[in-house]
């Protein structure tokens, strides 16, 4: 089984480039390279600020995906902190994809006022129903990336990152599950959008 991170970066802004270095040491420790694991690929698209909906940024996007040849991809954005939770929840979730191939994806991230419900109900994966808009940290199979990738390039300019994976999944029939608790957290750094403080997981666990 192999593995490939794809993180996006907005090179320009130096809190996001301390918060990228942090992410990626973190994403080394928790899939270490051994006799028997291969470990993670990184792949970094550094991009300059854009404004919403440039195109250049979803088509580095897109052709990032399409240029990934491990099986799984991780898809997490530059200004996510990750638990030390967060490598073994990604395998959970390759094995629980792996069984059934109506899950085309897991998030490993969630803020929704929901989640410590269903926590606290002892579930470790609840389906997400409602508008898919929560793409910060996600993983899925190579194949799923690719019809995220092709819908991508569809789209000029395009809505969020995160809007068009779900219309993907969503024409393919495919589920998208939240992985509980979340082992992901959105930091409150500058954006090309500005701050947002706002977006926090209520079930992060460090």
């Amino acid at each position: 089984m192999s593995i490939a991170a794809v993180v996006p970066l907005i090179a320009e802004i130096p809190e996001r480039l301390a918060s990228v270095s942090d992410l990626l040491l973190a994403l080394a420790r928790q899939f270490p390279r051994d006799a028997d694991d291969p470990g993670i690929i990184a792949h970094l698209l550094p991009r300059v600020r854009r404004a919403p909906n440039k195109p250049d940024a979803d088509l580095d996007l897109s052709a990032a995906l399409l240029a990934v040849s491990a099986d799984w991809v991780v898809f997490v954005e530059d200004d996510m902190e990750i638990g030390r939770g967060f490598g073994d929840s990604a395998r959970d979730s390759i094995r629980l994809m792996s069984a059934d191939a109506t899950i085309g994806a897991v998030a490993l991230f969630s803020r929704r006022e929901q989640d410590p419900q269903h926590l606290a109900a002892g579930e470790r994966f609840h389906e997400y129903h409602e508008h898919f808009k929560q793409g910060q940290a996600l993983v899925m199979p190579r194949a799923v990336a690719r019809l995220w990738a092709e819908r991508l390039a569809g789209y000029m300019p395009c809505p969020d990152w995160d809007i068009v994976f779900g219309q993907a999944c969503a024409a393919a029939s495919l589920r998208i599950l939240t992985a509980l608790p979340s082992t992901a957290q959105h930091r409150c750094l500058p954006s090309s959008l500005g701050h947002r403080c706002d977006v926090r997981s209520l079930t992060f666990v460090g």
